[in-house]
């Protein structure tokens, strides 16, 4: 099966960091050099977590939350750090073929233990594989089960801006309308935002 990656490039909307004015506008609030060592520590756990499925990285996920003083960037940082890796199904074998297989084998409702065994077996045999393949493959198509095979080659400077950015993007898509001051090359501007 083929390595994959990514997702959709803007945050969703419960992970936006902005900061209100009196007179009603949204402006993102950015990290700064200061995050680095969040960013450090999101990217020191996803090299870690090579060979470990997503379930894993999310229990991490969850207890560097727990040590951050906002759960939005971790799960910001996490994100962006899960787009850039790369992941593998548990097995190689096609998941919706094997339950296909499964389901079309067994009695409903649910079978006993030894029944289960002995359909699992059977489509083992005929696929010519180790049962355990197949007991992997069942729901192997689950993004909580895919496999961390290359984590995301980066350094926290480069984390937090991609973190930044996301935050503009995001607004920028919900935005209904915008003010861009300050900029001395406007044509460089009015050009990037027609492509």
């Amino acid at each position: 099966m083929p390595l994959h990656q990514g997702g959709e490039k803007v945050f969703p909307t419960d992970l936006m960091i902005v900061k209100k004015t009196k007179k009603g506008d949204v402006r993102p609030v950015f990290l700064s050099s200061d995050s680095s060592d969040l960013a450090q520590s999101v990217i020191n756990f996803m090299k870690s977590s090579v060979n470990h499925n997503m379930d894993y990285i999310d229990r991490g996920r969850k207890e560097i939350e727990v040590r951050s003083r906002n759960h939005k960037v971790v799960r910001g940082l996490f994100l962006i750090a899960e787009r850039m890796s790369k992941f593998r199904p548990p097995s190689e074998l096609d998941a919706y073929r094997v339950r296909k297989e499964i389901f079309s084998r067994s009695p409903l409702p649910v079978l006993d233990h030894s029944e289960r065994t002995k359909v699992f077996m059977e489509i083992a045999a005929e696929m010519k594989t180790e049962v355990s393949a197949v007991e992997n493959a069942m729901y192997g198509d689950k993004e909580s089960d895919q496999i961390l095979v290359e984590p995301p080659d980066t350094n926290p400077e480069d984390l937090c801006r991609m973190f930044n950015m996301e935050q503009v993007e995001t607004i920028l898509m919900h935005s209904v309308s915008m003010d861009i001051r300050r900029i001395r090359d406007w044509h460089n501007v009015l050009r990037r935002i027609k492509t």
